[in-house]
């Protein structure tokens, strides 16, 4: 492997990997993990972000140009492969992002396609990577799971091994959460904090002093991170991973690992006697679900039970930040030629309804792509939110040129909404919050207010399998089946659901309505947008 060195202040020169080290097994699953990387620079002055891209990008090369006889790592089905590829696809990002910054022309020799045979020398063509160009339908590659081999060598793994290996998805989960907890990924040095070159490290004695943790048992509990990839060991202490990267503190998927360890690691444990307390069947209310029940006050709803502490929702709000990007798909979905067309009859005072839509993000992103003198124009759209989501939104989109003339109107949408005769009532996120009954409701209530044949309701959601296809159609990969079930589980404790197609038709009907088309995300991810109107045989 041949690569040029970072040169500090100037720019960081080509990349250039041409050894055949670059086949992959399993292409795309490495995209997940590095998704935030997209978003650095929001929030933080250049020189910051280009400071914090620098230290990614340090860090990353130093691990691969670490690795030795990845070729014969790669034929053994090394499982360290997926470290490589997670390793290599966040330098693509931050190569691209470095690049939108002017600093160098963002080229970079791309993995092979997992088409390729083994041995097979990878093309020397290059091609231009988009900072963004995500798959949203990959599971995220877990450092920690088991070989795909037993080392018998008789093939597929045992039982034994299945389940050994979920023990080890255990521990290596518990050993995350402590760390977080202690603080220890924010207390091994990254590169831009010191000077030189090599990878940065800390010895166990001094980390222990830093975190005020026993050193003993700090080396005890990273041994589970160290075996499963997540950290690195040195002989006498540890350095950063591309993946535990992403568990430092100020990294947003750091703050959906406690989100998910909190709604499905904690309440898992109160799983059994909440459904023997309330029956065995699929919670139906916008209270008493499993994580209000685990945490002593069945009476709230679960967003009360987050609001009522201040931390909690500055980091749920950091964790919905992931869900803003390509890895989980806004735009680009729904065709909105119609809209558009619709728009500029001038027969819609109000176009676009963003029921639930937080701060506006998700109408800045349709400005964005469909704004401009002929398309989408933010007098014509409205923001639904309680109102104290919606009075510090409203005073930020002020100060944003994109949204200053959205309006910002408060609403619980368990309740009809204000604005009736609108062109497009838009629902993103909102629905799998809720149970079937609930949903319902919600649905009916934005019914009433669709006054013309053209009006639509739009619900940009997953929309997972119905179940397995038949005989001789296409199987959904296994990981489109893991992230929808996944995600459908981590639902469940807040009395939310992912719905299949059958699902959203039944929920749909039941509110008088019918679902007009399925808009699929075009990458092949499992999310989509559900278009319903007024049922016609609708009294």
């Amino acid at each position: 492997m041949s690569r040029r060195e970072d040169t500090g202040p100037e720019p960081i020169q080509e990349l250039d990997e041409s050894s055949g080290w670059w086949y992959l097994r399993n292409g795309g699953a490495w995209r997940f993990q590095h998704t935030a990387i997209g978003s650095l620079p929001n929030g933080h002055d250049t020189g910051s972000a280009i400071k914090s891209l620098r230290a990614v990008h340090q860090i990353t090369s130093q691990y691969l140009s670490n690795k030795k006889d990845v070729q014969a790592d790669q034929r053994n089905a090394s499982p360290d492969a997926d470290q490589d590829r997670e390793a290599f696809s966040i330098l693509t990002e931050v190569k691209q992002l470095l690049a939108s910054s002017g600093l160098q022309d963002g080229a970079v020799t791309p993995p092979e396609s997992v088409t390729s045979q083994p041995g097979t020398p990878p093309s020397n063509k290059k091609r231009n990577i988009s900072p963004l160009t995500l798959q949203p339908s990959a599971v995220p590659s877990s450092p920690c799971r088991p070989v795909d081999k037993p080392s018998n060598g008789s093939g597929a793994r045992t039982p034994q091994e299945v389940i050994m290996g979920l023990f080890a998805q255990m521990s290596a989960t518990s050993a995350i959460n402590l760390f977080k907890h202690w603080g220890v990924f924010d207390a091994i040095p990254v590169p831009q904090e010191v000077s030189g070159a090599g990878t940065v490290g800390i010895s166990f004695a001094d980390l222990a002093r830093k975190v005020d943790v026993d050193e003993a048992l700090l080396i005890r509990i990273s041994k589970m991170l160290t075996s499963t990839s997540i950290l690195d060991r040195t002989q006498n202490g540890l350095h950063h991973t591309p993946t535990s990267l992403c568990l430092m503190s100020s990294h947003p998927m750091s703050a959906m690992f406690s989100l998910l360890h909190t709604n499905i690691v904690s309440t898992s444990t109160s799983l059994p006697a909440y459904f023997d307390t309330y029956g065995r069947r699929e919670p139906v209310g916008v209270d008493h679900v499993p994580i209000t029940y685990h945490e002593g006050k069945p009476e709230l709803k679960y967003f009360d039970l987050v609001n009522q502490n201040p931390k909690r929702m500055e980091q749920f709000m950091k964790a919905m930040s992931i869900t803003h990007s390509s890895r989980v798909p806004t735009t680009g979905m729904y065709d909105m030629n119609s809209v558009l067309s619709a728009a500029k009859t001038g027969r819609y005072e109000t176009v676009w309804v963003d029921i639930g839509g937080g701060s506006g993000h998700s109408v800045k992103l349709f400005l964005e792509e469909y704004g401009g003198p002929n398309g989408l124009k933010a007098s014509r759209c409205v923001v639904h939110e309680l109102e104290d989501v919606m009075k510090g939104a409203k005073k930020a989109a002020e100060e944003d040129e994109l949204l200053k003339d959205v309006r910002f109107l408060p609403l619980d949408f368990h309740d009809e909404s204000p604005v009736e005769g609108a062109l497009v009532y838009y629902l993103r996120h909102i629905m799998r919050d809720f149970s079937d009954p609930v949903c319902v409701n919600i649905l009916r209530n934005v019914a009433r207010s669709l006054i013309s044949d053209e009006a639509r309701i739009l619900i940009s959601e997953q929309i997972t399998p119905d179940g397995p296809p038949p005989s001789g159609a296409s199987q959904p990969s296994l990981s489109h089946q893991m992230y929808a079930a996944f995600k459908d589980f981590s639902m469940l404790p807040l009395g939310g659901k992912e719905r299949s197609l059958s699902q959203w038709r039944s929920v749909a009907a039941a509110a008088g309505l019918e679902i007009v088309r399925v808009h699929m995300d075009p990458k092949g991810t499992p999310h989509g947008v559900v278009e319903l109107k007024l049922a016609s045989s609708r009294e």
